[in-house]
């Protein structure tokens, strides 16, 4: 990210990372209670744009119960040297009130544990490994609702 046009590239890389485990895919594809036993997803790059998108989604409550990832980057800001640029990396988790119930849990929350698994501590982008910075509660109407987790990362600028 030394420069802007290289975000794309590196959102593209995130969305790659995110679809290449199949747990995280199975949650997003499979709207039943145990969907991890369900069987693997043949194509998982047919949810991108779908249901693992860099394009903001806010589903209207009469919108049929999926749930889905939105990936983006925010809050940029020149890190302690200018020769750095810091940010975060946000994703949005958001599901049909009617699929957060799993055998194991809570859909978004387990989704979350998953995209953590693959993002925290690990460098898949950036000068440095990304650090969980904070994840909060979001509603998006009466029938959607989920959670905005962010990462910090880091970037020559």
């Amino acid at each position: 990210m030394s420069k802007f046009q290289e975000l794309n590239p590196n959102l593209r890389k995130v969305l790659e990372h995110l679809i290449s485990s199949q747990r995280l895919c199975k949650y997003l594809v499979y709207d039943t209670l145990d969907p991890v036993s369900q069987p693997d997803v043949q194509h998982p790059d047919e949810l991108l744009y779908e249901r693992i998108s860099p394009v903001p989604r806010n589903p209207p409550v009469e919108a049929e119960p999926h749930s889905y990832i939105t990936v983006m980057f925010d809050q940029f800001n020149p890190g302690g040297t200018y020769a750095v640029k810091e940010g975060a990396l946000t994703l949005f988790v958001i599901s049909h009130v009617s699929l957060w119930r799993l055998n194991e849990g809570i859909r978004p929350l387990a989704v979350m544990h998953e995209i953590d698994r693959l993002l925290n501590q690990r460098q898949v982008i950036g000068l440095n490994p990304a650090k969980f910075d904070q994840a909060k509660w979001i509603a998006v109407n009466d029938n959607f609702s989920g959670y905005q987790l962010s990462y910090k990362i880091a970037f020559a600028n």
